[in-house]
C-alpha cells in the first residue's frame, strides 16, 4: 500500500493533462479594423462567410486525436501515423467582396508542431481533427494564397503563430497542431509528498536487499 501511494504521488507530480488551448492573441495591423476574438467553444459553422466580421477568430478543435496515416503538413515536419495532436483553428472571414487585411499573432499553451494552410490539407484534416458538431463549409475554398497570405511559427517562441491575412469571401483559415503528449514538470513537492516518495523508495530498496540475502543463503 505504501509503495502504491508513493507511485501515485510521483505520478501526480509529473503528468499534466494532454489537452492544449489557444490562450490569447492580437490584431496589430491591417485594414480590417477588427480585433482578436478567442472563442470559448467552436462555432456551429466555419467557412462560407459564416463569420462575416473584421475580427480574427481562434478556437480549439479536437484534443489528443490520433493521426491515422502519415501526413506532411504545409509547414512543419512529416507527421507519423499513430501520433496524437491537439488541433486549433485561426480564421479571418470579413464580409463583402472587397479584400481586407489583418496582421497579428496567436498564442498557444503548447509548442506548435504543424500548420495546415492549403485547401487540400484543410479538407483532409477537417473530418479527422475538426470540432465535433461544427460544420466546415467548403474547406477547400478557405486555404491561404501563398503569394499574399503569410503565416509562420515565431522563431523565438514556438507557442506563437504570426499571421498576415488578405482576403474577402469566403475567408482565410489555418489549422494548427500542437503537441498532445503530457508535459513533465518538476514542481516542488509538499513535505507529505516527499515523505511518501522517500518511504516508498526505501521499501523498494529493503525488498531488494532481502531478495539478495535469500539468494545468498
Amino acid at each position: 500500500m505504501l509503495l502504491r501511494a508513493a507511485l501515485a504521488a510521483f505520478a501526480s507530480l509529473s503528468a499534466l493533462p494532454a489537452s492544449a488551448l489557444v490562450v490569447g492573441g492580437a490584431v496589430t495591423g491591417g485594414t480590417s479594423g477588427g480585433t482578436f476574438v478567442l472563442l470559448a467553444a467552436a462555432p456551429a459553422v466555419v467557412g462560407d462567410d459564416s463569420f462575416g466580421s473584421p475580427d480574427v477568430f481562434a478556437f480549439d478543435e479536437q484534443q489528443g486525436a490520433v493521426l491515422p496515416f502519415d501526413l506532411l503538413p504545409n509547414i512543419g515536419p512529416l507527421l507519423l501515423a499513430g501520433a496524437r495532436f491537439n488541433s486549433h483553428v485561426v480564421a479571418f472571414d470579413p464580409a463583402g467582396a472587397e479584400a481586407r487585411t489583418a496582421e497579428g499573432h496567436v498564442l498557444f499553451d503548447r509548442d506548435i508542431v504543424a500548420l495546415f494552410t492549403g485547401r487540400r490539407l484543410l479538407e483532409t484534416t477537417a473530418p479527422l481533427f475538426g470540432a465535433p458538431g461544427t460544420s466546415y463549409q467548403h474547406p477547400a475554398q478557405v486555404g491561404l494564397e501563398l503569394d499574399i497570405d503569410r503565416v509562420q511559427v515565431d522563431p523565438t517562441n514556438r507557442r506563437r503563430l504570426d499571421y498576415f491575412f488578405s482576403t474577402s469571401s469566403p475567408g482565410d483559415m489555418v489549422r494548427v497542431f500542437t503537441f498532445a503528449a503530457p508535459i513533465v514538470e518538476s514542481p516542488v513537492p509538499e513535505p507529505s509528498t516527499w515523505a511518501l516518495l522517500i518511504a516508498g523508495f526505501g521499501l523498494v530498496g529493503a525488498t531488494a536487499r532481502r531478495r539478495v540475502r535469500a539468494v545468498q543463503a
